[in-house]
């Protein structure tokens, strides 16, 4: 963690932590700081929860104090700490006073300031690694992360949905071309005339067969009976 106060102003004590974090009751026992000071102590031992402290005393955000209120804790979260300048609290509803502009570089900083690419992928195999520094560049690049999610999964469904498409009607080759077809007006008339045709056709290889035994019946052209035949059910399946 390092701190950074604009003015010169130093901070001089933690004079208080309540249920807060896991700290239920935490006094400023140490002497006071100075213009370089250490906190030091093992992970998950409350280093990060002073940082967001720290943080939201500067803007005053009363949001990220109660969000770190100490489980199972039926009291309100508290804070006051003391600068060279007065002494800034949170009394478990609001700020008493804003210190003044404050930088913490510490993880949090990172994430908001600083977007490393975490998978490995085609796209950042081929550039290494993808760092973007700023806030802002910072939302854009999430922003565009999560259209690549949106996009991955649309495509997904699109395949799925071709694939139902196509399974339910077996005539249609390209779904894209599926739903190019425009629906033409005389629809209906069109299937009514090559159904008379087919009907026709059947008819004279009806007659064909009925005669043949007596001979001398011309045989109907089967193979346009065929195409006359497939082209009833094209119609039928494309609308």
């Amino acid at each position: 963690m390092r701190l950074r106060r604009l003015g010169g102003e130093v901070l001089l004590k933690l004079q208080s932590l309540v249920e807060v974090g896991r700290f239920s009751a935490l006094k400023h026992k140490a002497p006071r700081f100075t213009r370089l000071s250490l906190i030091y102590a093992r992970n998950g031992h409350g280093k990060s929860t002073v940082c967001a402290l720290l943080r939201a005393a500067s803007v005053r955000d009363a949001a990220a104090v109660l969000a770190r209120k100490r489980l199972a804790s039926r009291n309100a979260p508290g804070a006051k700490f003391e600068w060279a300048d007065g002494t800034a609290e949170f009394d478990g509803r609001q700020w008493s006073t804003c210190p003044g502009a404050l930088h913490v570089f510490d993880q949090d900083y990172v994430e908001r300031n600083v977007h490393v690419a975490g998978s490995v992928t085609r796209d950042n195999k081929r550039q290494l690694l993808q760092v973007i520094v700023g806030q802002r560049g910072v939302e854009l690049a999430q922003n565009i992360a999560q259209l690549d999610v949106d996009v991955r999964t649309a495509s997904t469904r699109l395949s799925e949905l071709e694939r139902l498409i196509k399974a339910s009607q077996p005539v249609v080759t390209s779904v894209e071309a599926y739903f190019s077809y425009e629906i033409p007006v005389d629809i209906e008339e069109q299937i009514a005339s090559h159904s008379r045709a087919v009907i026709r056709d059947f008819r004279a290889l009806n007659e064909y067969t009925r005669a043949n035994h007596h001979g001398g019946a011309s045989r109907p052209d089967q193979d346009a009976l065929r195409a006359q035949c497939r082209r009833v059910v094209s119609i039928l399946g494309r609308y």
